[in-house]
C-alpha cells in the first residue's frame, strides 16, 4: 500500500484537531470510522477519477530502441483528486482502465464525503474531512497497482463511461484522467499515425463522432482534467514537447467537441515517481503496440562525473570537450530533448533541483552550438540506467547520475 504523504496542510492541522497522528494516515481506517460515507449525501457535486493502468504508464521495460524515459506514478495526482473532491463534500468514484471499455476497474462508487450531514460544529466537521480523506486514499489505492486487464488503451472510451457516471446526477461534476494520453485502440488510436498535425486532430475528432464514441453533449457541464499526458513507461518512446504540444490540442479538441464543459484542462507536465514509491512493473503477458512519436528516437547517456564535479551544475573543462563532439553528430537532428537524473540518495527535492540545473546546463550549452533543444527537464532521482552495458562497465551509481541527451529524427 502506498504511503500516502500528510494529506496538505489543511488536513493535517484537522489530523491534530481529531487527535490523530501522520502515522494513522498511513493505516486503513476502520470501516466503522468510514460508514457514513455509505450514506446519500446532501451535497450535490460528484467527482470520477480514472486512472490510465496500461503498460505505457508502467515502469522499466526492456525494449529495442528503449529510450530510458522517466515512469510516471499516479499517487501524488489522486491524492491531490482526492483532496479536491472531499474539500467540495463531492460523491466520488474510482476506477482503472486498460484495453477496452470492459476493462474498467471500479475500486470506490458513488462514495459521499458529505462531511457536513448530521455534524453541526466546525471541528467536528474538519476532523470527519480528515477521515473522509483517509478513507477513500485507503480504497482507492488499489488502482496504483492494479494489473492491465487488456493490451493498450481506449481511452476515450474510459472518458465516455466516466461521463456517463457523472450524468446520473445534478451538481458541480467533475472528471480527472490519470493518463499518458497516448489510445492504442479505439476512434483515437494512435498506433498508425504518420503525422502530427492539425488536420490529423480534425480527422480523428471527426471519425469519434461518426463512430459515436464521441457524443455532442456526453462532457457538458463537466470540468475535465487530463493529467500527464505525454509521459509515458521507461522503455517507450519518449514525446517531445511538439508532440505533447499536439497531443493537448487534440484532447482539447475532443474535449469540446463533446459538449459545453466547464473546463477543459490538459496537462502534458511529468509525474515522476517517489524514491521509497517506484510505479509499478508492466505485465509481461500484455503485448502492447507503442505509439510512434517518432520516426527514430536514440539516446546518449552522459555520465554526471564526466560533466559536472560533485553536487555541482557547472560543467567541467572536459565536459564542455564531450559537448562540443556531441553536438558534432546531432546538430542535423530533427529535435532534441535534454533530462538530468540524480542517484537516490540525498533528499527528493534536492535531487530534483540538481538534475534540472544540470539538466538546463547541457541544455544551454548545447542549443548555443546550434543544437536544436526543444525540452529540457530534470527528473530527478532514477534507478534505471538506459543501457546494460554502460551499466556493467561503470557501476549503477554512476549511471544513475547522468543527463540524457534524447535525439529525435524522421
Amino acid at each position: 500500500m502506498r504511503r500516502w504523504r500528510a494529506a496538505g496542510l489543511g488536513v493535517a492541522l484537522v489530523l491534530g484537531v481529531a487527535g490523530c497522528g501522520l502515522g494513522d494516515l498511513q493505516k486503513r481506517p476502520d470501516s466503522d470510522r468510514c460508514g457514513w460515507m455509505q450514506q446519500e449525501s446532501e451535497a450535490p457535486g460528484a467527482t470520477v477519477i480514472l486512472v490510465d493502468v496500461s503498460n505505457s504508464t508502467r515502469g522499466a521495460i526492456t525494449r529495442a530502441g528503449s529510450t530510458g524515459g522517466s515512469a510516471p506514478h499516479y499517487g501524488a495526482a489522486l491524492e491531490k483528486a482526492i483532496e479536491d473532491a472531499v474539500g467540495r463534500r463531492d460523491t466520488v468514484s474510482v476506477a482503472s482502465f486498460s484495453g477496452t471499455a470492459a476493462n474498467l476497474g471500479w475500486v470506490v462508487t458513488d462514495r459521499s464525503t458529505d462531511w457536513k450531514k448530521d455534524v453541526n460544529n466546525d471541528p467536528n466537521q474538519q476532523s470527519r474531512r480528515a477521515e473522509g480523506v483517509r478513507c477513500l486514499l485507503a480504497d482507492a489505492d488499489p488502482v496504483l497497482g492494479a494489473r492491465p486487464l487488456g493490451a493498450g488503451s481506449d481511452i476515450l472510451q474510459a472518458v465516455g463511461i466516466g461521463a456517463g457516471r457523472l450524468r446520473e446526477g445534478g451538481g458541480d461534476k467533475h472528471l480527472v484522467v490519470l493518463s499518458d494520453g497516448l489510445p492504442t485502440t479505439g476512434c483515437a488510436d494512435l498506433t498508425k499515425l504518420d503525422q502530427w498535425t492539425d488536420a490529423q486532430v480534425t480527422g480523428i475528432v471527426d471519425r469519434c463522432v461518426r463512430k459515436k464514441t464521441l457524443r455532442p453533449g456526453d462532457l457538458a457541464g463537466v470540468d475535465v482534467s487530463l493529467i500527464g499526458v505525454g509521459h509515458s513507461g521507461t522503455g517507450y518512446p519518449i514525446a517531445d514537447s511538439q508532440r505533447r504540444d499536439w497531443l493537448k490540442r487534440l484532447w482539447t479538441a475532443l474535449c469540446e467537441r463533446a459538449g459545453t464543459a466547464r473546463r477543459c484542462g490538459v496537462d502534458t507536465q511529468p509525474i515522476a515517481a517517489e524514491d521509497d514509491d517506484p510505479p509499478p512493473s508492466p505485465d509481461a503477458a500484455v503485448d502492447d503496440v507503442v505509439v510512434p512519436l517518432a520516426g527514430k528516437v536514440t539516446v546518449r547517456p552522459l555520465l554526471g562525473a564526466a560533466l559536472f564535479d560533485g553536487d555541482s551544475a557547472v560543467l567541467r573543462s572536459a565536459g564542455e570537450r564531450a559537448l562540443r563532439e556531441l553536438a558534432e553528430s546531432i546538430r542535423t537532428a530533427d529535435w532534441v530533448e535534454v533530462i538530468g537524473y540524480a542517484a537516490p540518495y540525498g533528499s527528493a527535492p534536492d535531487l530534483l533541483r540538481l538534475s534540472r540545473a544540470r539538466a538546463e546546463r547541457v541544455g544551454s550549452f548545447l542549443a548555443e552550438l546550434g543544437v536544436p533543444v526543444v525540452a529540457v527537464r530534470g527528473a530527478g532521482a532514477t534507478r534505471s540506467c538506459p543501457d546494460p552495458v554502460l551499466e556493467s562497465q561503470v557501476g549503477a551509481d554512476e549511471c544513475f547520475r547522468r543527463v540524457d541527451v534524447v535525439v529525435g529524427n524522421s
